[in-house]
């Protein structure tokens, strides 16, 4: 499911020093109609007035406050708060100028336009440190800026306007009104979240709109409440040579998501690091995990078994082969023990559920094998195009139970095993996570095998199809390209990024190439060993993606309609009640 997101907050914020300069352009710009709307001095001492008027009024309180909010919240980006303050300053100058334009129509339209425009500021950093920083001291964060700004005034001074004890007094009596309304608001917004899932929607919204401009691990506490701990599984094929190891692969009974680097997003990289290659196990998103921290788990488990494994005796032999039309599976055989992919390609190619790999590997051991392993290529998918998981009981898992009685039933000569391992870096590529492109080859005799594993999530078929035509006919091997599933490239719920989507296929193609000519240049023989560890993991479990998903969505579409019309209210309240008082 997708949330819909779009046109609701800005793709990205801009560099420091951009806003620093876009800020101190438009204070400029804003003192200068200010001063020409007002002074009836010489041209030349309206540019000194407007330059002096817009430096003290507008950017000096919005670059102090930028420097205050940073002192107290070291954490946050001077990025974020730049940008932050930017919003809130030009809301600020605008509301003031249209005070100007009125002020021979409305009595007290400068006090008006100065709350109003202050109510403004009052938004922007709320928003901004509440929903976007997820800052636990947004409240008196938020009235540093229109505190600078009333201070600004009072060091200017004019006729138009004279500080005193009671104008401060209007002047923070709107930001009250703002609260007291914005309360409202946010018991409005909670009560789809406490209703459907006993959570709070601002506590929601604060993790999922922080995610797109933090990289920090969100949902962890949060999703605690409503997740549960499973057990689980990591599978792992070490391959080992006598200099040591050579290549892992690492197939956890996990799913790679969210999105961004929330939960298990991006255990790809951090679980992929060295020579290890981790691929997609038969999950879906109900195996989300909900802590990022917890890929430790697994890691320690790796590395017990990659050191049992350098005295354990392994297995030196193998070949492999592929069966099947429409359904797929690509069967890598060492002895009785098997590592199969499935792949539906060139047809998308999505998720298959946990109770199918708990099926094919029963149904593979009553037949004879020792271990056999199971991962989901995850190779094949339009943009746009609609795919459903595979479930248990589907015509899809029932032809991969066919498939898989017909390889463990199939004779196959075993050769002497030869492994080659690459890793390429990706940094250019938008699509893909900072796993990369790994590639092990792996060699039977004259016959060799590439496993060209790209960190991301899917990819498009045409890619696929053109990547295998090109290793096929360079370097005389056969092969199948994998993604990891990685929802790192995804942000906060929107829709998914598809490798090949943005990167040019000749880059990719070229990127791949490199690894399998550096894998084949240090080939060497080797032995392998299958190992399957349990451990125990939160997860967000059964259906709770779609609940969250629908829910927020909801949300945004409440806050849509509420939004705008609290906003409005809120200027006409203060409006009313400065003109009043």
């Amino acid at each position: 499911m997708e949330i819909q997101t779009k046109n609701f907050l800005p793709e990205k914020t801009y560099p420091f020093k951009f806003s620093l300069l876009l800020s101190l352009a438009l204070s400029i710009l804003f003192g200068m109609i200010s001063t020409f709307l007002v002074s009836n001095a010489s041209f030349l001492l309206k540019l000194v007035y407007s330059f002096a008027f817009g430096i003290v009024a507008f950017f000096a309180p919005s670059i102090l406050s930028v420097i205050f909010v940073k002192l107290i919240r070291k954490k946050s980006e001077l990025r974020h708060l730049s940008f932050i303050s930017l919003v809130g300053m030009s809301g600020y100058a605008i509301s003031f100028i249209i005070s100007l334009f009125a002020r021979n129509l409305v009595k007290e339209s400068i006090i008006i336009g100065l709350s109003v425009g202050n109510s403004l500021v009052l938004i922007s950093w709320f928003i901004g440190l509440k929903i976007l920083l997820r800052s636990r001291k947004a409240l008196p964060l938020c009235l540093v800026h229109p505190t600078f700004n009333i201070l600004s005034f009072s060091i200017i001074g004019s006729s138009l306007w004279v500080i005193t004890p009671y104008l401060i007094f209007k002047l923070y009596l709107s930001i009250a009104v703002f609260f007291i309304i914005s309360e409202v608001l946010f018991y409005l917004l909670n009560a789809p979240m406490k209703r459907n899932l006993g959570v709070s929607s601002m506590d929601l919204i604060v993790s999922f709109f922080g995610s797109r401009v933090t990289r920090e691990d969100i949902f962890g506490k949060l999703m605690e409440k409503i997740g549960e701990k499973v057990t689980t599984y990591v599978e792992l094929i070490i391959f080992k040579t006598k200099k040591g190891i050579k290549t892992t692969f690492v197939i956890p009974g996990i799913h790679f998501g969210p999105f961004g680097s929330a939960g298990g997003s991006d255990y790809p990289y951090l679980l992929g690091k060295g020579n290890r290659i981790v691929f997609h196990s038969l999950t879906t998103h109900d195996y989300n995990p909900i802590y990022k921290k917890d890929y430790k788990i697994i890691e320690k488990i790796i590395k017990e078994e990659e050191k049992k494994a350098m005295s354990l005796k392994a297995y030196p032999k193998g070949n492999f082969f592929e069966i099947g039309s429409r359904e797929r599976l690509i069967a890598i055989k060492f002895g009785k023990d098997y590592f199969f992919t499935l792949t539906r390609a060139p047809l998308v190619t999505e998720d298959v559920e946990e109770s199918v790999n708990i099926l094919l590997e029963n149904k593979a051991k009553i037949l004879g094998a020792r271990n056999a392993f199971f991962v989901d290529a995850h190779n094949c998918r339009e943009l746009g195009q609609i795919a459903s998981e595979v479930h248990l009981g589907s015509d899809i898992a029932r032809n991969y139970e066919k498939l898989v009685e017909e390889a463990i039933k199939k004779k196959i000569k075993e050769e002497k095993l030869k492994v080659g391992f690459a890793h390429v870096q990706t940094k250019e590529a938008k699509d893909l996570g900072k796993g990369g492109i790994k590639v092990a080859v792996l060699k039977f005799g004259e016959r060799g095998i590439a496993l060209i594993v790209i960190d991301g999530n899917n990819m498009l078929p045409s890619l696929r199809a053109e990547i295998i035509g090109e290793v096929k006919e360079n370097f005389m091997l056969e092969a199948e390209v994998y993604t990891t599933d990685t929802h790192e490239v995804q942000k906060s719920g929107e829709k998914e990024v598809y490798v090949g989507q943005f990167t040019s296929a000749n880059y990719l193609k070229r990127k791949v190439k490199e690894a399998i000519k550096k894998a084949l240049e240090n080939l060497e023989e080797a032995s392998v060993l299958f190992s399957k560890r349990e451990f125990e993991i939160m997860i967000w479990g059964e259906g709770k993606e779609n609940e969250i998903v629908a829910t927020i969505n909801s949300i945004l579409a409440l806050f849509r309609i509420i939004a705008p019309a609290f906003v409005f209210i809120s200027m006409l309240i203060i409006a009313v009640l400065i003109w009043a008082i």
